[in-house]
C-alpha cells in the first residue's frame, strides 16, 4: 500500500525507489504495472505511462520501446535525449517544468508526473468565475522572458503545453523541441533559436491577448504585428487545413495516476 506524498517528500528517495524497481523488474515489468495515459497514434510520437512509487511519488514515463527500430533511431532517441537535457537546464535556471528523473536505454524517459494541474484552455472554455486570473498571465510572461534570457526556447509554446498548478502558477511541459543556446553554438543553431524565440513570443502574445489584452506591452505587440511569414503560414495551415482534416478534437485533460 502506498502512502500519500507530502510536499517534503525527498525526490532522491523517489529516484532511488525507481532504480530499485528497475533493477528488480526491468523497464518492461514497470510498464506492465503502470497506467497507460496515451498510446502513440503517429509515427514520431511516444507512448506515455504513469507509474506510482511506494513513497507516493508518481513518475511520467515516455517510451518508444514499442515503436519500430527506424522510428526510435530517427525520431525517438534524439527527442527523448534532448527533452531530458532541456529539463535539466530549465530546472537549473529555476523555470517551472517537470523534474527530470532518468533517461533509460535511450528509448525511455522518466520525469515527474505533475499532480493537481489543469491544462490551459481556450478563453471560450471559461466564464468569469473560472478563468485564470491576471496574475497567472503576468507570471507566464515573466517566465517566458526569463527562459529566453537564460538562452532557452520552448519551440512549441501553446495552450496544450501550459499547465495551471494548484498554487495558480504556470508550468510548461513537453520541451522536446526546446533549444539551449550557448556562446559557442554554431550559426545554424542560432538561426533556429531566433525562429523558435519568435514563435514563443507570437504564441505567448496571442494567448495573453485572448484573456487580458491590456497586458500586451510593446514587445508582445511587435511579436504579433511583425510575425515572420513562417509563423503566419503555420497558423494558416493548422487552422484552415490540418484542423478541418483532423477534426476539431481538443487535447484531453491529463489523466490522474
Amino acid at each position: 500500500m502506498t502512502r500519500e506524498p507530502s510536499k517534503t517528500t525527498d525526490l532522491t528517495q523517489a529516484k532511488a525507489e525507481f532504480q530499485e524497481e528497475l533493477a528488480a523488474k526491468g523497464i518492461r515489468g514497470i510498464l506492465a504495472e503502470s497506467d497507460l495515459l496515451k498510446i502513440s497514434r503517429s509515427v514520431g510520437c511516444c507512448d506515455v505511462y504513469c507509474h506510482r512509487l511506494p513513497c507516493g511519488v508518481a513518475c511520467l514515463i515516455k517510451t518508444y520501446l514499442d515503436r519500430p527500430l527506424w522510428v526510435r533511431r530517427l525520431f525517438g532517441r534524439r527527442s527523448l535525449k534532448n527533452e531530458f537535457k532541456r529539463l535539466v537546464d530549465f530546472e537549473r535556471f529555476g523555470i517551472r517544468v517537470p523534474k527530470p528523473y532518468a533517461l533509460l536505454d535511450a528509448d525511455t524517459l522518466v520525469e515527474e508526473f505533475l499532480e493537481n494541474v489543469v491544462r490551459l484552455r481556450d478563453t471560450r472554455d471559461y466564464d468569469d468565475t473560472t478563468r485564470p486570473g491576471r496574475e497567472f498571465f503576468v507570471e507566464l510572461i515573466s517566465m517566458v522572458r526569463k527562459m529566453h534570457a537564460s538562452g532557452l526556447v520552448h519551440g512549441d509554446l501553446r495552450r496544450a503545453n501550459i499547465m495551471i498548478q494548484a498554487d495558480g502558477n504556470p508550468c510548461m511541459v513537453d520541451v522536446a523541441t526546446s533549444i539551449h543556446l550557448k556562446e559557442r553554438s554554431w550559426w545554424g543553431k542560432r538561426m533556429l533559436f531566433n525562429a523558435f524565440r519568435n514563435s514563443d513570443l507570437f504564441s505567448l502574445a496571442r494567448i495573453v491577448m485572448s484573456f487580458y489584452p491590456d497586458l500586451i506591452d510593446d514587445d508582445l505587440n511587435r511579436a504579433i504585428e511583425q510575425a515572420p511569414w513562417y509563423l503566419r503560414l503555420g497558423r494558416f495551415f493548422r487552422q484552415e487545413i490540418y484542423r478541418p482534416l483532423r477534426g476539431k478534437r481538443r487535447k484531453p485533460e491529463r489523466k490522474s495516476c
